[in-house]
């Protein structure tokens, strides 16, 4: 969201991407309690479940991929290299059953570059 003019426009901005930024915050937690259980499940996992430490570990891996892979869901001038860099490592996870990050994030408006880009003034 670029800064507009119009004090009641930035503000508005502001309050969305806070509520935006809440939302993600949130999702994120729901997820990880999601896979805690379910690491932590015989019936997933048999006798290999995780424990405090392995889950301890995963955790602190998955934040460090959040952060190195954030530019992947933005509008920055680094979002379609951190995009493919994502489907790099997840294609050979998957092989025939990949699916590219336009289709896991439709809502995600993929980087053109065969249109020229408007400047704004």
């Amino acid at each position: 969201m670029g800064t507009p003019k119009n004090h009641y426009l930035s503000s508005r901005n502001q309050q969305l991407q806070k509520v935006l930024d809440i939302g993600m915050e949130m999702g994120m937690q729901r997820m990880w309690d999601y896979v805690q259980m379910a690491l932590r499940d015989p019936g997933t996992m048999g006798r290999d479940t995780f424990g405090p430490e392995r889950l301890e570990r995963l955790y602190n891996c998955l934040v460090g991929i959040a952060d190195e892979y954030q530019a992947a869901f933005t509008d920055g001038p680094e979002a379609d290299y951190a995009q493919e860099r994502m489907d790099r490592i997840l294609r050979p996870i998957w092989g025939d059953r990949f699916s590219d990050f336009a289709e896991r994030y439709p809502y995600i408006k993929k980087v053109r570059y065969d249109k020229p880009v408007k400047c704004r003034r």
